[in-house]
């Protein structure tokens, strides 16, 4: 939130004008009054830090003779409240598409360096600035020795004087010597057109998170924003001719914040303060000047108050929280407003209300009814001790009377409390305990699930696809005498991007933060992201919690990498954490460096008591109703915690204190637990007794075990852990299991069945358009009608049936690492031949077989199906022969009748006709020799002519008729 020039300008009528603004140099003026901003957000790795920052995109730099390059470049001030610490921080951004080369700069400030090949950056710490101070940024461009320079300056005034900070600058190669100078770069704000990467060419100086994409929720705000640019006309920085009160293009964000403007002598500027972070026009864009001030005094005080613009361009899709914690005065613009207070347990209060001029002042003061057993329909947020009781079902405060939080959950709370950032960052978590004193107990609360906004499946770059909840997290800030205890499901996903290691974020499922003397028991973690995280307290006990890696939720975008997922990260010294089961990848974390400032530091934490029996009971002081005794595992004594990856050759059993492959920087777990179990695998069908078997068994540390047996179980003494089994089956068998994994967190019982090994049945059937089945099952045939299956041993009944074929049913045993091979040939069904002869004395052949001819001379036969040879005859008569098609289950008719024979008298006999055919063949033979004769031509006669050299002379005519040379 803040003041942006993006380009566009409303006029008078309420059309939306676009214009392009380029300058040499931008002014970000920032001036913080007494009491400063205050924010808070404790999933930061620094829950009180901000940053403001002035950001625009460089256009026209020229890198290697290609002048089209734009670059988003970032003058930022970093402020940690409490500290009192401010960082100067400089950012280039490549916004052409790709990301840095090794040549894109020549030269940079001693400070900066180029990361990842991704982005630049420099920052410079700076020590002792207090409220109030004041901060100018300015980047300016310049063509220095032929290439474009950007140079980042700022100026800190505060009660210790003035500092002014040329502090960084880059140089943008632009190319060899030999090349043309480059031309003069120029921030440029565009409302033409968006950038080669789709973002908005913009000017913006703007409130966020401490960087990184980060949130920051502000409670408390006074400052004044003014974003000038370079007139070069007039030779002055002057405003920007129109505005927005939000950034595009910075990821960092923040909440509670309202943005509203007025006119001064240097030109327009926004002002911060408390209230709702709704997005609007500023001058030249809609906004009205000024902001009206509201009284808010919800009853009960820590009820949340959400405003929502009824309407306007710049409306968003879900109400704006309004911080009431350190004051319930906030700011808003003119506007029309629906407003909505709620707090679990209690019925939700509404009202419409209207800001009709910037001066007036309102007030709003609901009472919420109680509402008993409707468990957590908002997150818990306490901000004092005197808070407590309107979110408790019961007790004093006392230790041994502490405030009851037990409200449990039925259904998922509004998505106006899953709302998140660009970066996936939520801006509200499920439990927040501020500086709180009274013994205070959450017994089974929560899960503290919410919906997430409608749109951020959609709008979220680089996260489309986001599950539709979530779990928030529990965050404790400066608070001690908290009992959380007997949770049964604290979870909550983070997405990647905010876990680039186990100390960079505290995006934990549980944040303790400068707190003291708490107590954190009997609880399941079932974690996404890190589970339990402490930094700057001590004396907290942390005691008899599992804490597991959860799978993330199914996402067509990476949610969290595994290999990352912490158990517990302690940044502090003095802590007790002993009898707890941890089992996610990243077991535990004590770094060697101060989470919050960077510095190298050495943390010091007892990660067991002294090895004691079981019956010992322990109390931690200050939480008399919680006893410490037993073993969260399968072990004789108490010690310390049971860790998954003890007896991993990286933590070998007997190598003392475990320290997580150190992990744990200093110290760690000088007796921890090694649980042991029976595991019983057992054979519940398919073993012939006395056949051998066995199983082999990968432990957590690699070792391998196996055992082999003859009856139907195996035992095998274990610890908690994963392990890996695979079974060898018996002979001509397998096992269903054949293998897997096994994680065994007590006693175990794996059943085993046996079954023989497959058989193969092959073969083929004729003809190939048959169908087979076989128990009733259809067998796959190939073109050809072969086939082969994989079956268990056995009988088995095979069909095979065709069209126009005797079936055919056979039996077939199939043998186990045996082929049985089948071959079926199916019979097709007989057709008719049926006729008849004439005269009826005739005789008649069909395919080499007589038939006999009935009454009359007719006939009926049943034949395979293919085609006869008929041969008819009678004496007296001339033989018939016909070729004739049987079809199968079809009738074929054929009448005939013979003709009288033509050679008169009697017939001839068969030797008859024997003797006439060799007289006939040897008649032809002769013929045949008389024309070959007959074909030879006599030799010329003998001339004078013909004896001398040279061809013979034709003679001198042609008789007619005769043929030609």
């Amino acid at each position: 939130m803040g003041v942006a020039d993006y380009g566009l300008l409303t006029t008078s009528n309420g059309s939306v004008v676009p214009y392009t603004l380029s300058s040499a140099s931008l002014e970000g003026s920032v001036s913080i009054g007494p009491g400063g901003i205050q924010p808070l957000y404790v999933l930061d790795s620094s829950p009180d830090a901000y940053s403001i920052q002035l950001n625009a995109v460089l256009t026209d730099v020229d890198v290697n003779g290609n002048s089209t390059y734009q670059f988003w470049t970032q003058d930022v001030v970093v402020y940690y409240a409490q500290a009192h610490l401010l960082y100067l921080v400089s950012n280039v951004w490549n916004f052409s598409g790709a990301l840095f080369s090794a040549n894109t700069l020549v030269a940079h400030g001693p400070n900066g360096s180029v990361y990842d090949g991704a982005f630049y950056m420099a920052e410079q710490q700076l020590t002792g600035i207090t409220y109030p101070f004041t901060v100018n940024l300015y980047l300016n461009t310049s063509v220095v020795a032929g290439n474009q320079t950007v140079d980042f300056g700022a100026v800190i005034s505060s009660g210790s004087g003035t500092l002014v900070e040329p502090f960084d600058w880059v140089t943008f190669f632009a190319g060899l010597p030999q090349m043309a100078p480059a031309s003069p770069a120029a921030f440029t704000a565009d409302g033409t057109a968006y950038d080669p990467e789709g973002h908005t060419n913009d000017f913006e100086l703007v409130l966020g998170g401490p960087g990184g994409g980060s949130q920051v929720n502000v409670y408390s705000a006074n400052a004044t924003l003014a974003l000038d640019y370079w007139n070069e006309s007039v030779g002055g920085y002057q405003a920007v001719p129109s505005a927005l009160d939000y950034g595009g293009d910075s990821g960092e964000s923040a909440s509670g914040v309202n943005v509203a403007w007025d006119s001064g002598t240097a030109g327009p500027f926004a002002t911060l303060s408390t209230g709702p972070s709704i997005l609007t026009g500023l001058w030249n864009d809609s906004g009205t000047p000024g902001s009206a001030t509201v009284d808010l005094g919800a009853s009960p005080s820590n009820a949340f108050v959400f405003f929502e613009p009824a309407a306007g361009v710049f409306t968003v899709a879900e109400p704006e929280w309004a911080p009431t914690v350190q004051s319930n005065t906030i700011s808003l613009s003119a506007g029309s407003y629906s407003a909505s207070a709620m707090l679990a347990g209690y019925t939700a209060a509404a009202a419409p209300m209207s800001v009709y001029t910037a001066t007036t002042h309102y007030s709003w003061a609901p009472v919420l009814p109680a509402a008993p057993g409707s468990g957590v329909t908002t997150p818990i947020w306490v901000w004092n001790d005197t808070q407590f009781p309107a979110v408790s079902t019961g007790g004093l405060g006392t230790a041994a009377a502490p405030y009851l939080i037990a409200d449990t959950q039925t259904q998922p709370m509004s998505e106006v409390f899953g709302v998140m950032n660009d970066f996936t960052f939520p801006v509200f978590t499920g439990v927040l305990f501020v500086g709180t004193n009274a013994s205070v107990e959450l017994n089974n609360s929560g899960p503290f699930a919410t919906n997430l906004p409608e749109g951020a499946t959609g709008t979220i770059p680089g996260v489309t696809g986001l599950p539709a909840t979530n779990d928030l997290s529990l965050t404790f800030y400066n608070v001690s005498n908290v009992a959380l205890v007997g949770s049964r499901n604290i979870s909550g996903w983070f997405t990647y991007d905010l876990y680039t290691s186990p100390a960079y974020y505290a995006t934990y499922n549980v944040v303790f933060w400068n707190s003291t003397h708490n107590l954190v028991a009997l609880n399941h973690f079932n974690t996404s992201s890190g589970a339990l995280y402490f930094y700057g307290g001590s004396h907290n006990t942390v005691w008899n919690n599992t804490i597991r890696w959860a799978p993330p939720p199914a996402s067509p975008v990476p949610m969290f990498p595994q290999p990352q997922t912490t158990g517990i990260l302690d940044g502090e010294s003095g802590d007790l954490l002993f009898d707890n089961a941890i089992y996610t990848p990243i077991t535990a974390v004590t770094p060697n460096y101060d989470l919050y400032t960077g510095l190298a530091h050495t943390y010091l934490d007892t990660w067991n008591v002294t090895r004691s029996t079981l019956p010992t009971v322990r109390y931690v002081s200050g939480f008399p109703n919680v006893p410490l005794y037993g073993s969260i595992v399968n072990t004789s004594y108490q010690g310390g915690n049971f860790w998954w990856d003890y007896g991993f050759p990286s933590n070998p059993y007997g190598r003392i204190p475990y320290n997580a492959s150190d992990g744990i920087s200093h110290g760690g777990d000088y007796v921890p637990l090694v649980p042991s179990w029976v595991l019983t695998i057992d054979v519940v069908s398919g073993l012939t007794p006395g056949t051998p078997w066995g199983v082999v068994l990968e432990e957590p540390s690699g070792n391998v075990s196996d055992q082999n047996s003859t009856t139907s179980a195996l035992l095998f003494v274990v610890v908690d852990g994963q392990y890996h089994f695979t079974v060898v089956p018996p002979a001509l068998n397998y096992s269903i299991p054949a293998g897997g994994e096994l994680n065994v967190t007590g006693p175990a019982i794996l059943e085993l069945a046996f079954y023989p090994d497959n058989g193969t049945l092959t073969g083929s059937v004729v003809p190939a358009s048959a169908s087979v089945d076989l128990d009733g099952a259809p067998v796959n045939l190939t073109r050809t009608g072969a086939f082969a299956v994989q079956l268990p041993p056995g009988l088995y009944r095979v069909n095979a049936s065709a069209r126009l074929y005797h079936p055919l049913v056979v039996t077939t045993r199939v043998e186990s690492d045996n082929t049985t091979v089948l071959d079926l040939v199916l019979v097709p069904y007989n057709g008719t031949l049926r006729g008849s002869i004439s005269p009826a004395s005739a005789a008649l052949v069909v395919g080499g077989r007589g038939v006999t001819l009935g009454a009359g001379g007719g006939f009926n036969v049943s034949l395979p199906p293919k085609v006869y040879e008929l041969i008819a005859s009678a004496p007296g008569y001339a033989t018939q022969y016909a070729n004739v098609t049987v079809s199968g289950n079809a009738t074929t008719t054929v009448n005939l009748t013979l003709a009288p024979s033509t050679s008169g008298g009697r017939g001839l006999s068969s030797l008859d006709w024997e003797l006439l055919g060799v007289g006939v063949a040897l008649g032809i033979v002769v013929l045949l020799v008389l024309l070959v004769r007959l074909q030879r031509h006599p030799p010329p006669p003998a001339t004078a002519e013909s004896s001398a050299t040279g061809p013979p002379r034709p003679p001198t005519q042609i008789p007619p008729g005769a043929s030609g040379p």
